[in-house]
């Protein structure tokens, strides 16, 4: 399914704003532009005139580097409208720590203490709970767009109940990551997006993952988001009709303008091609192209129609996209 480019109305806009769910969690393998993708559409939900936070749960620290702030701990306005706040390092530990003390200055020096630093550390799984932790008291923003870490983390992220309930079958802990599961698998509330590329690998890595969410009770993906595809153009065939027609008449400019269409539609065809084995995955393929736009413009032209996409027909993608 390619999105459109086309800017919302101000009626789309305001209709669009209570569709929106709770949460969008983010992920790909590293390097397919997931991070992009995450601010891409928290831009586009604050201009909506919803209230986004965009939750950097990675170590990578890729959206300073995409917006130009970086988010702290604290969650506090980032750009046009979207807050921020980041889970790298020892930031979910803290905020974890911090809940549970009523003190986050206490909570930074008790995480930041040596020996306690190092028993957490061999506690297992333990800077995802305190992860989900937060995520769950962040129910303040909508939606919080997290962006995951890499694929293999994120899925254990993801069953990090099912991994934890031999050891942990009650408490308050328990009972926060089963009702947090609830809500992730509940497609009502949370989208889980899968990020990739038109490449071997990283289409490879993404259907497995889809095939790992397979199961009942699972997050399952709302869709996969191709990024960074060559932008449709005319068709081969059209193009070697109009390079015909050049060549009769004598047009040689004409000529390096259709050589460049060439390729490109070249290198789409080639892409859809790589790209064909998420169509077995039964997940909506949604294909993002590459925008000649920069900064906030590239952002917004990027998220508009992924977020169209997304939440056409009360949340619910209904194409599989195989057309471009």
């Amino acid at each position: 399914m390619a999105v459109s480019d086309g800017g919302p109305s101000r009626d789309r806009i305001r209709d669009r704003r209570e569709r929106w769910p709770q949460r969008i969690l983010v992920t790909g393998k590293g390097g397919v532009g997931k991070s992009t993708i995450a601010a891409a559409l928290a831009l586009v939900a604050a201009r909506d005139g919803a209230q986004p936070l965009l939750m950097e749960a990675g170590a990578r620290a890729s959206l300073a580097r995409i917006v130009g702030a970086t988010p702290t701990d604290v969650p506090a306005p980032l750009f046009e409208g979207v807050y921020g706040v980041s889970l790298a390092g020892d930031a979910a530990l803290v905020a974890f720590a911090a809940d549970v003390l009523h003190s986050r200055r206490l909570a930074r020096v008790l995480v930041g203490h040596r020996a306690i630093g190092t028993l957490m550390a061999a506690m297992p799984a333990v800077a995802e709970v305190a992860a989900m932790h937060v995520l769950d008291r962040r129910r303040d923003y909508a939606p919080v767009v997290v962006d995951l870490e890499a694929t293999g983390h994120a899925q254990m992220w993801l069953e990090l109940r099912d991994t934890l309930s031999p050891v942990m079958s009650r408490g308050g802990i328990a009972d926060m990551l089963a009702r947090m599961h609830d809500e992730l698998a509940d497609p009502g509330r949370t989208a889980l997006v899968l990020v990739t590329r038109a490449e071997p690998l990283a289409v490879a890595e993404t259907t497995e993952l889809c095939e790992s969410l397979q199961q009942p009770g699972s997050v399952r993906p709302r869709a996969i988001i191709v990024a960074g595809t060559t932008p449709t153009g005319p068709a081969l065939a059209d193009i070697a009709r109009l390079r015909a027609v050049a060549d009769a008449r004598g047009a040689a400019a004409v000529r390096d303008d259709l050589d460049y269409l060439a390729r490109e539609a070249q290198r789409a065809a080639h892409e859809r091609e790589m790209a064909a084995p998420l169509h077995g995955t039964g997940v909506p393929v949604l294909w993002s192209p590459r925008v000649a736009s920069e900064g906030r413009a590239a952002l917004f032209a990027i998220g508009e129609p992924l977020a169209a996409a997304l939440l056409d027909h009360d949340g619910v993608v209904t194409s599989t996209g195989g057309d471009r």
